[in-house]
């Protein structure tokens, strides 16, 4: 009998460690992607904005826009302008304690894909692009974070 009363003690006392340890590391991937597009929310003719995050207990969602600026050559004899493009691209992350994350035996605190969701642009020559490559949409993007933050 205490036998029994042990065995289920640690079985539950396990089981709330790995619940709280998914706790945590939800809470640090969602700083540390926070934390990145802020550092990275500039780059060039390149702009990183959050449209929002997601969090759950074992998984979380985030939608990022990229929003791009490219020369455009301007009608009527004018001189090149810019035209704005914005890609919207949704990520989708398991945390927690994982046993596995990009190699065979190495652990992971996430891992998760990235894919397209939408494109917004005025320049019906990539909106071509698109319906004639459907695979651009469909590409997706795997990814393993280890407990040392490297991918």
């Amino acid at each position: 009998m205490n036998k029994r009363i042990i065995m289920i003690g640690l079985v539950l006392l396990c089981a709330a460690s790995w619940a709280g340890a998914t706790y945590l590391s939800g809470g640090q991937v969602e700083g540390r992607y926070l934390g990145l597009l802020e550092q990275y929310k500039q780059y060039g003719p390149i702009r990183l904005t959050s449209q929002g995050y997601q969090r759950g207990f074992l998984n979380s969602t985030a939608q990022t826009t990229l929003q791009l600026e490219v020369p455009k050559a301007a009608a009527g004899g004018q001189g090149p302008g810019l035209e704005t493009l914005y890609w919207v691209f949704e990520s989708n992350f398991q945390h927690g304690p994982l046993p596995f994350g990009s190699g065979a035996l190495s652990p992971a605190v996430a891992r998760g894909e990235t894919r397209l969701v939408s494109v917004s642009s005025s320049d019906e020559e990539f909106e071509k692009l698109l319906v004639e490559i459907p695979e651009l949409m469909e590409s997706v993007a795997p990814f393993s974070v280890a407990f040392d933050g490297l991918t």
